[in-house]
């Protein structure tokens, strides 16, 4: 077995939030923090690595208390004359075709080219989601009553879905979350650690300005994952969409990504619409034959934008040795 090092950097929830922890998502943040510290020309030179297709740094999707993706790997090739071994491998994977994390002691395994097993115990992790209902304030009043010209104003309900991850047996957020982190040297981590705390003092996705998506940063240390010396494929840790180089070959699912920009968009006359237009990605956990050892796959999405072709959507993921079946 051979060993690889990735950091990991972990932050503590603080409050619901109403986006998913996507690498693609926080990649769009830090260049909106790249944006208020620099102006045109600090976000320009934060991209600039990123559209060469030398990214100083990599995150993962966050994973909640540690955890991992499961790698998605082909059926296993049984002897079609063989009814008992069928049998078993189909109550196998009937067990098992729930569990979406893996502990990193199971991680590792299925790395190694190991299935798991029917009594493989899935994480005590689960995602709480609870759709809460707000009440629109009215502009001209200051409250939810209406003014004077519009009576039928007040009182209007809308819906939200907020999501935290909780650990069994508790009701409240209580999992931390976990990013896998690339990055090609100690300075260029420093940059991503640095680049995080201040996001921190903002919060992350949808409304994080009436408090969704509160969080601090807890640590990021350096830390091994044993892989196969016969590896043969790469798993990813995060939703991406490969680069022309990137290996083809494997299994995958596919997500639709309907992104928008930031709030601030059009408070800083980036562009009249938020919206981009709809990116097919390649989901966290999908496989692919390759000897390639660069830690990464992915590129930078341009023209993604109907109108401003100067946004771009960041798509990278980092890239973890497997041992695939031939």
């Amino acid at each position: 077995m051979a060993t690889l090092q990735l950091y990991r950097l972990r932050i503590q929830p603080q409050s619901a939030t109403l986006s998913p922890w996507h690498a693609d998502t926080l990649f769009g943040h830090l260049c909106w923090e790249a944006f208020w510290e620099g102006g045109a020309q600090g976000l320009a030179d934060f991209l600039a690595p990123f559209r060469t297709g030398s990214p100083p740094f990599v995150f993962s999707d966050g994973f909640p208390d540690d955890l991992f993706p499961r790698p998605l790997l082909p059926p296993q090739e049984l002897d079609a004359t063989d009814q008992v071994a069928r049998e078993r491998a189909m109550d196998r994977a009937k067990k098992t075709q729930d569990i979406q994390w893996l502990t990193q002691a199971q991680f590792e395994s299925v790395l190694r080219g190991e299935r798991l097993t029917a009594d493989s115990p899935a994480p005590p992790i689960r995602e709480l989601t609870q759709l809460t209902l707000k009440n629109q304030i009215n502009r001209l009043t200051g409250t939810t009553g209406a003014d004077e010209d519009d009576e039928e104003a007040s009182g209007r309900l809308y819906p939200v879905t907020e999501s935290a991850f909780v650990r069994e047996g508790h009701a409240r957020a209580s999992a931390i979350i976990t990013f896998y982190l690339w990055a090609q040297n100690e300075s260029h981590l420093q940059s991503a650690v640095r680049w995080m705390n201040l996001l921190a003092r903002g919060g992350y996705g949808k409304r994080k300005t009436v408090g969704y998506g509160r969080f601090r940063v807890l640590n990021c240390e350096l830390f091994t994952l044993d892989v196969p010396d016969n590896a043969n494929g790469i798993v990813t840790l995060a939703n991406f969409v490969p680069a022309m180089s990137d290996p083809h070959h494997g299994y995958y699912r596919t997500r639709v990504k309907y992104g928008k920009l930031g709030e601030p968009a059009t408070l800083t006359d980036v562009a009249d619409s938020p919206f981009k237009f709809p990116l097919l990605m390649l989901a966290a956990g999908s496989t692919f034959y390759s000897n390639t050892g660069l830690g990464y796959v992915g590129r930078l999405v341009e023209n993604i934008h109907p109108k401003n072709s100067t946004i771009v959507q960041g798509a990278f993921a980092p890239a973890i040795p497997i041992r695939l079946p031939n």
